[in-house]
């Protein structure tokens, strides 16, 4: 081929629209039971200030509807791989073979609402069914920072509930399991300094850093509209400013996100799907927060957003993800 015909190929893919595949990191912090009714009146009275700063650069809320039981491992399940429980096995708390050796108990609970096989149904993810696996190919080194054992790896002690998120830890350069329930109050410290540790050291290569806290724990023991949990958002928005401020201008991609709230006054959530993600990645307006919203988000559609930006044939994947992309396609820059 001529170098003018090369020459004119190369200018007219220039100027084509398109998705520029860009070598950027990716900071996912989950706040683990942190309804979104609580995050709005926690921004409006000024105490999130770190993640209004996001929001101030450009960010955007987006309410994210419930499409299982919301609860901790349904939820990051369905935000992290973009399926739903028939696909994944994960549906309830609890495993199913453990429980019923196969003869499953099908009574309604009238005070959770819930046939009470709906609380079983657990199997633990393939990582190649995660968006991490997807990420992790760029190359992007993992830091895997978790408040709950079933985000992490098996107890061979406690068996029970299983570490739905094993094999994505064990791909993880850098993971730690910090619990409330036996780190006590420093455990979000503990997850924090790791999460600035990975930073320092790797911080200047293509990363993926998932630090999730645990309003959830203190919303058990406490109750939803009690000292304790609230203090544990406010908590979260500190660590949350510490790590912007160490990420500083890096090209760095931001998605801060609770799985679901609490019954009004309660110290559980059988009836709580008011989840949400904040974050950077450009969003279409119809499922940006607004007081006459008509179209939503749902958990399932997390992983399809960040694959996309990412750049990632997400449709042609198999299992099939069952979400949508929530990006704007008029914001999507153009091919360099």
């Amino acid at each position: 081929m001529k170098r003018a015909t090369v020459t004119l190929l190369l200018l007219l893919l220039s100027v084509l629209p398109g998705r520029a595949i860009a070598a950027e990191s990716l900071f996912i912090m989950g706040w683990d039971g942190a309804g979104l009714v609580n995050i709005n009146r926690l921004l409006g009275e000024g105490k999130l200030p770190n993640l209004q700063s996001v929001l101030d650069a450009g960010a955007s809320i987006v309410p994210l509807e419930s499409i299982g039981r919301t609860e901790t491992g349904s939820a990051w399940t369905n935000a992290f791989t973009g399926l739903t429980y028939d696909q994944t096995g994960v549906l309830g708390l609890r495993n199913y073979d453990d429980y019923f050796g196969g003869e499953l108990d099908r009574s309604y609970n009238a005070a959770s609402g819930l046939y009470v096989g709906m609380q079983y149904w657990y199997e633990k993810l393939p990582f190649e069914h995660t968006i991490f696996s997807h990420l992790k190919g760029q190359p992007a080194r993992i830091c895997w920072l978790v408040s709950k054992r079933l985000l992490s790896q098996d107890d061979p002690t406690n068996p029970r509930p299983a570490g739905l998120f094993e094999n994505v830890s064990k791909q993880a350069q850098t993971k730690l399991l910090a619990k409330p329930n036996e780190d006590g109050e420093i455990y979000i410290d503990l997850l924090g300094d790791k999460a600035l540790q990975f930073l320092q050291t790797f911080g200047n290569r293509t990363y993926v850093l998932f630090m999730h806290t645990d309003p959830d724990f203190y919303g058990h023991a406490m109750g939803e509209n009690s000292i304790e949990y609230e203090n544990e958002f406010i908590r979260s928005d500190v660590w949350l400013g510490t790590i912007l401020a160490q990420i500083g201008a890096a090209d760095t991609r931001i998605i801060v996100m609770g799985d679901h709230g609490f019954n009004e006054g309660a110290t559980g959530h059988p009836n709580a799907p008011d989840a949400w993600m904040i974050t950077d990645i450009p969003i279409a307006a119809e499922y940006i927060q607004q007081t006459d919203q008509k179209a939503f988000g749902t958990l399932r559609d997390v992983a399809p957003t960040i694959l996309e930006h990412f750049d990632f044939d997400w449709q042609s994947f198999f299992p099939p993800m069952r979400g949508k992309t929530l990006i704007d396609p008029a914001a999507r820059p153009v091919a360099q």
